[in-house]
């Protein structure tokens, strides 16, 4: 360990080890904000991650799942292990999410 931290070595903002799956339980809202085929990601806008994480959420093209700028969505945040950053997983139609 470094420091005398035995967590020196973990990666700034990694969830606890438990703390994944409960991540992936919890649903958010949003609209997909932009989305660039060339780099194969893009961002959602969504209010209340932006209240729990300071930013948009990541969106990569696996997650993207015909889904289009402009549309709404709801969608999982799995915690970025190397940057801490948000990222989306998970996306449904929010409307097809509420009949079911």
């Amino acid at each position: 360990s470094v420091g005398g931290s035995r967590f020196a070595d973990a990666p700034r903002g990694a969830p606890p080890a438990g703390a994944r799956a409960a991540q992936l339980r919890r649903r958010f809202e949003g609209r997909i904000k932009s989305f660039n085929p060339s780099n194969g990601f893009g961002f959602i806008a969504s209010e209340e991650a932006k209240l729990e994480f300071g930013r948009d959420v990541f969106l990569h093209k696996a997650q993207l799942a015909g889904f289009k700028v402009g549309d709404a969505v709801s969608f999982c945040i799995e915690t970025n292990v190397k940057t801490g950053f948000p990222q989306a997983r998970a996306l449904v139609d929010p409307v097809a999410l509420a009949i079911a």
